[in-house]
């Protein structure tokens, strides 16, 4: 039922601390650890991009917060209609 060998992929899951440590590390992923490795780059992608989307929806919530109709009220009203 479990395509991984638990503690291999427990292994695995400890990989980021030797990515620091050794540029030879990603050769040894891609090579080696072919079902793990594409696992660890995702879990890496995720882990990465979390901080930048986490940023950029406390701006999109801070841009919600203005008072964005009582601004547009405050604009001439347009010769354009309708009609």
């Amino acid at each position: 039922m479990w395509p991984l060998d638990p503690r291999r992929f427990l292994r695995a899951l400890a990989l980021p601390v030797l990515a620091l440590l050794s540029p030879r590390f990603y050769l040894a992923v891609l090579f080696s650890m072919r079902g793990v490795g594409f696992l660890y780059l995702s879990l890496l992608c995720v882990a990465l991009s979390l901080p930048c989307a986490l940023r950029v929806s406390s701006a999109l919530s801070a841009l919600a917060a203005l008072e964005l109709p009582r601004l547009v009220a405050q604009l001439p009203p347009s010769a354009l209609n309708a009609q």
